[in-house]
């Protein structure tokens, strides 16, 4: 009775802070009725895409997530873009020297892309869109970025902060998870351009 009780004034709230019905299903009310239960603050269940519902001491804190801003930028070499409200900057290098475009990174936020499959075609770095999708590096078929993130457990919260660069209507980076298959570097590339998303540095910082 308690449990039911409890439900449907977690329904209300949710409610009115903008959650749809199609997120709140019973394994959603399961987590939270767990969450309110529990005695470890800090833990916390994503109802929707921006909004949460997390456990501190002065019990079930229901917080939503500020808009992210639109973004869609047509990149050019040679400049930097800083990306509003991310706190991140982008830009690109082009390298004739083999040695290093055929490197490996271990920096997500660092790739290297073959000039020839990018030449003549209109970058564009902006918002992932449902629908999107892409060939991701090391596969030979498409798969929807929506799966790809899912696939990946990437948080909700995180998920509406992905950007995407395309050549035209292709995409060529989920920046910061996985290249595209289509443009990655071959033995064959006389040309390499370095995909680098980045921290922007505070002035204070030593």
């Amino acid at each position: 009775y308690f449990n039911i009780v409890k439900k449907y004034i977690l329904r209300d709230l949710l409610k009115k802070m903008g959650v749809s019905d199609s997120y709140l299903t019973f394994e959603k009310y399961r987590a939270l009725l767990d969450l309110a239960q529990e005695r470890r603050n800090g833990r916390r269940v994503m109802v929707s895409p921006d909004v949460e519902v997390l456990l501190d001491h002065s019990g079930l804190v229901i917080r939503k997530y500020p808009d992210q801003p639109d973004v869609s930028i047509r990149i050019k070499f040679g400049l930097r873009y800083t990306l509003p409200g991310s706190g991140l900057v982008f830009r690109m290098q082009v390298s004739e020297n083999p040695s290093r475009f055929r490197q490996f990174s271990n920096d997500p936020n660092v790739e290297w892309i073959d000039f020839e499959r990018i030449k003549g075609r209109e970058l564009r770095l902006r918002n992932w869109c449902k629908g999107d999708r892409f060939v991701p590096l090391g596969m030979k078929d498409f798969k929807k970025i929506s799966d790809f993130l899912i696939d990946g457990k990437i948080p909700f919260h995180k998920r509406k902060e992905i950007l995407v660069l395309t050549a035209d209507e292709d995409i060529v980076w989920v920046c910061g998870y996985r290249l595209d298959d289509r443009f990655k570097v071959t033995e064959a590339a006389k040309k390499g351009v370095k995909l680098i998303l980045q921290k922007i540095r505070s002035r204070n910082a030593r």
